[in-house]
């Protein structure tokens, strides 16, 4: 393997461990306010 292609996939292996990392912390940030979001769009859709 040419090391180029073993840098490109060195660097996809860790932007897809970032990408996993920030979706986790993003799901632990927004648990539990799904009924404070159907509230606000309830109130949205009955003005």
């Amino acid at each position: 393997m040419a090391i180029r292609e073993h840098r490109e996939l060195k660097h996809r292996a860790k932007t897809a461990v970032r990408v996993h990392v920030l979706l986790k912390v993003y799901a632990k940030c927004i648990e539990g306010q799904d009924g404070a979001a159907r509230q606000r769009i309830a109130e949205a859709l009955s003005r």
